[in-house]
Formats: structure tokens, C-alpha cells, sequence
């Protein structure tokens, strides 16, 4: 039985060798997906900034137009009416 003991401690320590061996491919793999999700978060809030700024340019663009709208409503009653 003395014989068996060294080849077990063996075998659990490549075990536990091995298995240490992924836990850090897997804490290196979830920093990796960490980092990718903070990035994505990061340009998901910019390209929800630039739709905002694009909204508020789209909007003021449309009252322009609604003005000139009206603008060139009122000339052409005028003249009309003349």
C-alpha cells in the first residue's frame, strides 16, 4: 500500500495542476469578455449621444423649413390677393 501513495499524490497533483491550468485560461477568457462588454457598453452610449444630436439637428432643420414654409405661404397669398 506504501507504493500506491506517492503514485496518487501524483495523479492529484497533475490534476490539480491541470485544473489550475484552466481556471487561469478561464479568468483570462471572462477579463477578455469583461473588456469586449465595457467597449461595447462605452460605444453603444456614443452612438446614443450622436442619434440625440442627430434628433435635436432634424428637429431644428424641420422648423426651418416649416418657416420657410410659412414664409413663402404668406408671398404667395399676397400676391394672390393682389
Amino acid at each position: 500500500m506504501e507504493k500506491k501513495l506517492p503514485v496518487i499524490a501524483v495523479v492529484l497533483r497533475t490534476a490539480i495542476e491541470r485544473q489550475n491550468s484552466e481556471n487561469a485560461t478561464m479568468k483570462s477568457s471572462i477579463d477578455a469578455a469583461a473588456q469586449a462588454a465595457s467597449q461595447a457598453s462605452q460605444a453603444a452610449q456614443a452612438a446614443s449621444s450622436d442619434a440625440s444630436r442627430a434628433t435635436a439637428a432634424a428637429h431644428t432643420s424641420q422648423q426651418c423649413c416649416d418657416a420657410d414654409t410659412e414664409r413663402m405661404d404668406r408671398l404667395f397669398r399676397r400676391s394672390v390677393s393682389k
